[in-house]
């Protein structure tokens, strides 16, 4: 059981530094968003992608050893962490514990980083989308779905002679 205990201890750390690892990804985006640097972003826009595959993957090994760690303390397999460190005794215990703690703080670190980049490139293309306006007032439209969602659509333009005159 301690191998196991290890082992999960280890996905946690692994967990925790790709976590960092996104977060630095997102704060370089947020630069490049700021500094106007169109370029830069779309790179940045690729290294998140793989970032985000590489948490996906050391996510999903992490819950793996949790469950190998609970079937071998007879706990239930969709057990928490919190709960299966708690079954765990022995001086690791509050080590599981801090980890948890530190990627749960990471992880909301990280969903405020993506939404306020979201919201900054959102902001961004509404700009955009306003400078098009003046110049081809007829050139785009808003539709919405039955959701109430709206959506940017395409509208015949008008011919340049129209709008100009």
């Amino acid at each position: 059981m301690t191998e196991l205990l290890n082992s999960l201890i280890e996905a946690l750390r692994e967990e925790l530094r790709q976590y960092g690892e996104m977060l630095a990804r997102l704060d370089a985006q947020q630069d490049c968003i700021t500094r106007r640097a169109s370029d830069e972003l779309l790179l940045t826009v690729g290294a998140l992608q793989e970032q985000a595959l590489i948490l996906r993957q050391t996510r999903k090994a992490r819950e793996e050893s949790q469950r190998l760690l609970a079937e071998a303390v007879q706990a239930p397999a969709n057990i928490g962490l919190r709960q299966l460190a708690e079954s765990v005794s022995g001086p690791r215990r509050p080590l599981v514990h801090a980890l948890v703690d530190e990627n749960n703080q990471l992880l909301v670190r990280v969903q405020q980083r993506a939404r306020q980049n979201h919201l900054l490139l959102r902001r961004s293309m509404d700009l955009m989308q306003d400078l098009i306006q003046t110049f081809c007032p007829s050139g785009y439209g808003t539709l919405y779905d039955p959701a109430g969602r709206s959506h940017k659509s395409s509208l015949p333009a008008a011919p340049l002679y129209d709008a100009a005159g």
